[in-house]
């Protein structure tokens, strides 16, 4: 639990919960959070200069050097490491720094809810370069957001339907332990794109929504309270999906300031 900030507010309050309490567990994940961005920022900074000498060393002796790698503040192996990381700032860098969330939306303004759909579907796609997990996630979200509110078809696009619609598929992507009935279309799509991936698909709803990114993380909290006692083979799954929320949650926070 002391590893993911973004869990404290729905596994350790309630409405029962007192204003003191409140206001410590609210430092306690500021502390938190902050003692884990400046390891995060220190672990990329180290790595390029390590990259950065091991280079000018071998133009000097025309051998390769050999580039020692930095311990990171995560659990993730240093190689799955690098990878999310430059997923998660290259997706950063796109919908928030570049505005393409805001580009995104200014272009289905006038759209209706249907035609949105499929625009839609694009939006959250178009980032997977490996074709076989684009048209994987393509079908999958064909399939849930065709059948999505289509009484709403022929209205104009608003920020309440994209709102809808988001919630309707995170709540598809993150089953409810206590209503696993879609645990299975979780569990394969996470397959299909790998932890990384799919967290990235789900900042990216964020960005278009970013009132989901409370439920986001309620849902979150929901599946570590379940599985917080089992097993740590049972549970492994989920503790790659957290380091890659706690590593793709800092990253977008910083608004991909980490270059």
């Amino acid at each position: 639990m002391g590893r993911y900030p973004f869990l404290y507010k729905d596994c350790l309050l309630n409405n029962y919960s007192v204003q003191q309490y409140i206001d410590f567990i609210g430092a306690f994940k500021r502390s938190q959070q902050k003692s884990f961005n400046k390891k995060l920022h220190k672990t990329i900074v180290l790595q390029k200069q390590k990259i950065e000498v091991a280079r000018l060393r071998a133009l000097a002796n025309k051998v390769p050097q050999i580039i020692e790698s930095v311990p990171n503040p995560t659990l993730l192996n240093n190689q799955a490491f690098n990878k999310a990381t430059e997923t998660f700032r290259e997706v950063t860098k796109n919908h928030i720094n570049n505005g393409k969330s805001k580009i995104f939306l200014s272009q289905i303004a006038s759209s209706s809810y249907q035609d949105f759909k499929i625009e839609f579907i694009n939006y959250l796609t178009e980032d997977i370069e490996e074709e076989r997990k684009r048209l994987q996630l393509q079908q999958y979200l064909m399939k849930n957001i065709e059948v999505n509110l289509t009484n709403s078809h022929k209205h104009s696009i608003n920020e309440f339907l994209i709102l809808r619609i988001s919630n309707n598929l995170l709540t598809q992507v993150i089953f409810n332990p206590n209503q696993p009935s879609n645990r299975l279309d979780m569990m394969n799509l996470k397959s299909c794109l790998g932890s990384t991936q799919f967290v990235a698909f789900l900042l990216k709803l964020t960005f278009l929504s970013p009132k989901l990114k409370y439920s986001l993380r309620q849902k979150l909290a929901h599946l570590f309270e379940y599985y917080e006692l089992t097993s740590i083979d049972k549970s492994r799954w989920l503790i790659q999906m957290l380091e890659n929320c706690l590593l793709g949650f800092a990253i977008a926070q910083e608004k991909a300031t980490i270059v």
